[in-house]
């Protein structure tokens, strides 16, 4: 189990890792650049934090209605703009659940 920022961080550097948290295992491939496997993956996942990330992936998509309406629906309220805060800030509260 992944218990900081910093040791995920070091883990995602590497090719071909799994991690058995779907949101963990999606913000690590979002680093991989698999988009696809990513959102196959989030669409899945029915959880406030899940929506967060689901609008987090059509944000790096390019479709900010989509975004928008994911953002919405997960509730969260001051999700940072820039994208790099935003995949820490999902990790954060990822990490916070546990």
């Amino acid at each position: 189990m992944i218990i900081s920022i910093q040791e995920f961080k070091s883990k995602i550097k590497k090719k071909n890792q799994f991690f058995g948290d779907p949101i963990m295992q999606c913000l690590y491939l979002i680093k991989q650049d698999k988009w696809e496997s990513a959102h196959d993956i989030a669409q899945n996942i029915n959880t406030k934090i899940g929506m967060l990330l689901h609008g987090y992936l059509h944000k790096l998509e390019g479709d900010l209605w989509n975004s928008k309406y994911w953002y919405q629906k997960s509730g969260f309220e001051n999700i940072p703009q820039n994208e790099e805060e935003e995949w820490e800030y999902i990790l954060k509260k990822c990490l916070a659940r546990n």
